[in-house]
């Protein structure tokens, strides 16, 4: 057995939602949900896998009473029965929930639950960035920038402009590749949630994080009763270790 995990780098643009207000100046108390005229959906959502090049995008289709996003929700659902890890930017706190509360109207469950990881957590709990957002990250860490658009884009896509459409797709897919992935793949050694790689070898001994055979002794890590020997990939920079065993097995 020689296999890899399947990692899933996804993103979601959704549109805002359409709604009644007295006052747009600044308040104390938000817009009350009856104020809705149009519930907010998703405009499309771009996924890839980790070492396929290709990016994948669906967006939603217009019907005569307005916007269909159930196409978009099937789509991001069979991605992510199909991966093993999915990986987004505050995919936590935004795109994930979000896309469970579209499929649920839409009369499709959830996504399944499996290892999801989040650069943005990783950016806050790790680093002391100037800035967590994906722009600033891909900046900093000489990935890319985000493509330039302003929420004029958003509202075309509202009013059914198929270029506006296209834009958008544009923007959505670069978000996914080069920035995620490229974010991902310089903060992702410092992550809490990984995905063995060794369960997916034969190998005895593989980088957790990458599959990689490059990698070095670098001393121990200790428990109350044992020892095991400590890593470092030389090709992503992940610390891992061996399985814990008593310290005479180690060190004779």
């Amino acid at each position: 057995m020689n296999n890899k995990p399947r990692i899933l780098f996804y993103d979601i643009e959704n549109s805002p939602n359409k709604l009644y207000d007295w006052d747009i100046r600044a308040r104390k108390y938000p817009v009350h949900h009856n104020n809705i005229i149009e519930e907010r959906k998703m405009i499309s959502v771009s996924w890839k896998w980790r070492g396929v090049r290709e990016v994948y995008t669906a967006t939603w289709r217009k019907t005569k009473d307005g916007f269909d996003d159930s196409p978009v929700c099937l789509a991001i659902q069979e991605a992510f029965l199909s991966s093993d890890m999915a990986v987004a930017h505050f995919g936590d706190r935004h795109d994930r929930p979000f896309i469970n509360s579209r499929l649920v109207k839409n009369g499709l469950g959830t996504l399944p639950r499996i290892l999801h990881e989040d650069t943005y957590k990783i950016a806050r709990r790790e680093f002391k960035f100037n800035s967590n957002r994906l722009d600033y990250l891909a900046s900093y860490l000489g990935v890319w920038r985000k493509l330039k658009t302003e929420f004029d884009l958003w509202k075309k896509c509202l009013n059914g402009d198929p270029k506006a459409l296209e834009k958008m797709v544009r923007y959505n897919r670069h978000d996914v590749y080069p920035l995620l992935q490229g974010v991902w793949e310089i903060l992702a050694p410092y992550a809490k949630t990984k995905i063995n790689y060794n369960l997916f070898s034969d190998s005895e001994i593989l980088c957790s994080h990458c599959g990689s055979e490059n990698y070095s002794k670098r001393g121990y890590n200790y428990s109350m009763n044992s020892i095991a020997q400590r890593y470092q990939c030389l090709d992503c920079k992940h610390w891992f270790s061996g399985p814990y065993k008593h310290s005479t097995t180690i060190r004779g």
